[in-house]
């Protein structure tokens, strides 16, 4: 997952890999054929980008100030968002399960999105479409970026998941999906959020705030795991610093 498989990724980064593979091996035609891959279809060009993304979201609210608490509306407005940000990996689900299907089974290759085949494409999609449903849904509640970034990791901050604990949910997770890629050594969750979480908790959560999100805990692990990926976060061209 772009998004999912290495949080602290962005897509320009990875094509940035892919760019110099290709040209150290002097298969320029080859390029030309990833581009046209890579390149999003029509109707997910407008989420491909920061920039046009947030120009489609028609509330412009800032975050809360640092006195406001979490309330029960605010953790219910998140833990709801995670159907919309999911929706990129339902589609890329259900393409792997159909090519497991048809699959030997003495076939154990691991999946490698670099491969750039079809279900590698699809695969760096994910959070294009992700960022589409998200939008929709926040149009759809009249919510602004700003609010849902603010409550986000709040939310997160006071479940007190940590960044080790979600890179160890991560690398299980790649596991299970037989994805090719060095689990071993590596820090998998985003640094950037988790960063943030850290500040706002040292910033105080109150027992009230972590007695709400208590319930969700396991919640945010699973169904929200693409969302802690930051997968809504990872613009086309972008990299980790932008």
């Amino acid at each position: 997952m772009s998004g999912a498989n290495q949080p602290n990724l962005r897509r320009g980064c990875l094509m940035g890999l892919v760019i110099l593979a290709l040209f150290a091996s002097g298969f320029m035609y080859w390029w030309f054929q990833v581009y046209s891959k890579f390149n999003p279809p029509e109707e997910l060009k407008p989420y491909a980008t920061r920039e046009s993304s947030l120009s489609l979201i028609k509330s412009k609210a800032p975050a809360p100030d640092q006195s406001k608490r979490l309330t029960q509306e605010d953790i219910d407005f998140y833990v709801n968002s995670f159907d919309s940000l999911n929706s990129g990996w339902r589609i890329f689900d259900a393409a792997w399960d159909s090519t497991m299907v048809t699959r030997s089974p003495d076939n154990d290759e691991k999946f490698d999105p670099l491969d750039l085949d079809d279900l590698g494409v699809l695969f760096f999609r994910t959070n294009l479409y992700a960022r589409q449903s998200l939008i929709n849904y926040l149009n759809l509640l009249n919510r602004s970026w700003d609010e849902y970034q603010w409550t986000k990791r709040r939310v997160i901050a006071a479940s007190g998941i940590t960044q080790e604990e979600f890179t160890d949910t991560l690398r299980n997770f790649m596991v299970r999906h037989n994805f090719n890629i060095e689990t071993e050594n590596r820090q998998l969750a985003s640094e950037d959020l988790f960063s943030k979480v850290r500040e706002i908790q040292s910033g105080g959560i109150d027992s009230t705030e972590q007695a709400l999100v208590a319930p969700f805990r396991t919640k945010l692990l699973t169904d929200g795991m693409h969302s802690l990926t930051q997968i809504e976060e990872q613009f086309y061209g972008e990299s980790e610093d932008e």
